[in-house]
């Protein structure tokens, strides 16, 4: 009996020593893990941050562009058609008002007759033939230097009715032919460089691009004289106007640095056909009304420079403005 309980206590402590032993291995197991040596992939992990969102300027920018994709073809005649719709209309009222004109600038010049015939036919035919040129350009290849030169020759025309019509000074009239004249700029600027991609006077490093300098100089031109028609529409009589009003000045300025030229083509474009259709709705008048052909020679001047608006968004701002710098550093 004795030596059983010395077998049972002998067993029994060979069984604690044995746990023991497993409780201090384990414990050191534990203790050393953290000293052993980690895989290099476990140690190097790639932690990808979550891109931010793109802002409402930039998402209205793509569908801009997205857009303006689609509908290129047909942007180009349009805007032609409107850039010389102020040429046509006074065209046509040159010849279906004939007499009425003829006398105008007789009375105004104190002159015979025949004074007031020449200049009204030459305001006539200066107006058709470049309108026409222009407007074939596309259909047929006009050389850039024949398309100049009737834009050229469309400028005199204004400057011409500006003196005979004793308007040249008045702010109004000045500002307004100062924006038809802009418009013209960008008429030439896109015969010049249908297709700027690339060179221009910024870009030094690309030859033979004489024709692209003239083009940036001309689109340059065009975006600095077409705001001047927002001047003579801007008006603050109600707080609604005046927070259209801030807008359209900010969206101006944004055109005339060239930053986020086609959205602010785009929107000035629109602001601008909503302010000509509402202040120059000349077709709410009769015929007989003096407002008539008031609110009609201003709003086909609005519509003139409407067109010049779609072809920036065409065109694009040229190499001197902040997208073209832009896109110089890319």
């Amino acid at each position: 009996m004795d030596q059983l309980t010395t077998i049972d206590l002998h067993q029994t402590t060979q069984n604690v020593q044995a746990r023991q032993s497993q409780q201090s291995a384990s414990v050191s197991t534990e203790t050393d893990f953290p000293s052993m040596p980690m895989p290099a992939q476990a140690m190097t992990r790639d932690y990808a941050f979550p891109k931010a969102p793109p802002s409402v300027v930039t998402r209205a920018e793509n569908a801009a562009n997205a857009t303006l994709k689609w509908c290129t073809p047909v942007i180009r005649p349009i805007a032609k058609i409107f850039m010389l719709s102020t040429f046509l209309e006074d065209s046509a009222r040159m010849a279906f008002q004939w007499d009425v004109q003829v006398d105008h600038i007789n009375e105004e010049w104190g002159t015979n007759k025949w004074v007031g015939t020449y200049f009204v036919a030459a305001n006539l035919a200066f107006q058709v033939i470049p309108a026409a040129v222009l407007l074939l350009n596309g259909v047929v290849k006009v050389p850039s230097g024949i398309i100049q030169a009737m834009c050229a020759l469309l400028v005199v025309m204004v400057l011409a009715q500006s003196v005979a019509y004793h308007v040249l000074w008045n702010i109004e009239f000045f500002f307004r032919n100062l924006a038809v004249i802009g418009a013209m700029c960008l008429v030439a600027a896109e015969a010049t460089d249908p297709e700027p991609t690339k060179g221009g006077i910024l870009d030094r490093d690309v030859d033979d691009d004489d024709e692209a300098e003239v083009a940036d100089v001309l689109r340059l031109s065009g975006r600095l004289l077409v705001v001047l028609m927002f001047v003579t529409l801007t008006k603050f009589d109600t707080a609604a106007r005046i927070i259209t009003e801030i807008i359209g000045m900010i969206l101006l300025a944004l055109l005339v640095i060239g930053y986020k030229t086609r959205l602010s083509a785009v929107s000035l474009f629109v602001l601008l056909m909503i302010e000509n259709l509402t202040l120059n709705d000349f077709f709410m008048h009769d015929s007989e009304d003096h407002l008539h052909d008031y609110k009609k020679f201003n709003f086909f001047q609005a519509l003139t420079v409407t067109g010049g608006l779609m072809m920036l968004v065409a065109l694009g701002p040229g190499a001197v403005s902040m997208d073209g710098e832009d896109k110089k550093n890319l």
